[in-house]
Parts: C-alpha cells; sequence; structure tokens
C-alpha cells in the first residue's frame, strides 16, 4: 500500500474500527491495525526497507488470502471503500464465494471472502500457505505438537487444503492448488 495513513482516514467513515494507528516498524515500513464492520481484524503495510512477500504460490510461502465472516456482501462495501477493492460473486455448491480484486491485477483475484463453516464463528481473515503434500504437511504437523482442525479435504477445481493451529494456537491453512488453479 501506499499510503497506510490514507487508508486508514477511510475506516471508520467505512464502518470499520482503527485498532493501532499508523506507526512505523523500524525503516521496515509503516503498519496500522484494523477492523471490517464485521469485527474481522487485519494489519496494513506500507513499505519501506520491507516490502512484504517476495516468494509466493511456491512450497512454504504465502498462496492466498481468505476473510470468513456472517455475511461477505455486508462487508464488501468496506473494501472497496478503503482498499478499492471490487468483488465478485460466484455461485458455490453450497452458496457462493466472493472473490476480490484490485486494478490491473490477477483474474483469479487477490483474496476470497465466504460465509463461515460454523454457524456464530466470528469474522477473521485466513492465510493459507502454499505446500506440495498436504496430506503429508499434516501428519508433520501434528507431530510437531499442531492441532488439526480440518483434515484434507480436496475440492475440485480447487485444490487439497487443511487447517491447523500451532502449538501457540496461531491458526492457519495450508494448500496445494489444482494443477492449473492459480491462487
Amino acid at each position: 500500500m501506499d499510503d497506510v495513513e490514507a487508508a486508514v482516514s477511510r475506516v471508520s467513515a467505512a464502518g470499520g474500527q482503527v485498532l493501532q494507528p499508523p506507526m512505523d516498524v523500524m525503516t521496515s515500513g509503516r503498519m496500522a491495525v484494523v477492523a471490517d464492520p464485521a469485527g474481522a481484524v487485519l494489519g496494513l503495510w506500507q513499505a519501506r526497507d520491507h516490502i512484504g512477500a517476495e516468494i509466493i504460490d511456491e512450497h512454504g510461502a504465502l498462496t492466498w488470502n481468505e476473510l470468513v465472516t456472517p455475511s461477505p456482501d455486508a462487508v464488501t462495501g468496506f473494501y472497496a471503500d478503503v482498499f478499492g477493492w471490487t468483488a465478485e460473486t460466484v455461485p458455490m455448491p453450497d452458496g457462493s464465494y466472493t472473490v476480490f480484486h484490485v486494478e490491473g491485477g490477477s483474474s483469479d483475484g487477490i483474496a476470497g471472502a465466504m460465509a463461515p463453516p460454523v454457524e456464530g464463528m466470528p469474522s477473521f481473515w485466513m492465510v493459507y500457505f502454499h505446500v506440495d503434500d498436504v496430506a503429508g504437511t499434516v501428519e508433520r504437523a501434528r507431530t510437531s505438537g499442531a492441532q488439526v482442525h480440518m483434515e484434507a479435504m480436496t475440492i475440485p477445481g480447487v485444490g487439497t487444503m487443511a487447517t491447523l493451529a500451532d502449538p501457540q494456537g496461531a491458526v492457519f491453512s495450508v494448500m496445494t492448488p489444482e494443477a492449473g488453479q492459480g491462487t
């Protein structure tokens, strides 16, 4: 992001909340922490010496971000107002899925949004890491003290994924995209 202060200045008017105003992180960059209108917390980053993820979509690297929220349609305006994202809702067998886009970005989108799989689950952002072998990663994580929240599951047209929590409780997902699927 080019200007974290400008983005933060739009958060309250868009229905969100500023949890941590912009601050310097030494010479690495500037950050802020905000929550969308449904309560999902996210960090904002304005790069200086540290630009962020230089490697994506490779084993062990970031591959996707997904907002889990009771009503994705209710928060798409927040992301449009604060970041300029557009939203495309696509039908799925059990409802719909929202894909966020940025101007000039990949046609696959930059992130997704969906209703929670369990009623009453709070809104949150899930990070997905690309792995070459989801089942093997789950077993290695389990033997290293991780909790498995969702065993490896294959979704046709998407790929295989699982959800884990590290020994300190941080929740994340791992994913092997189906051949030909960009993330």
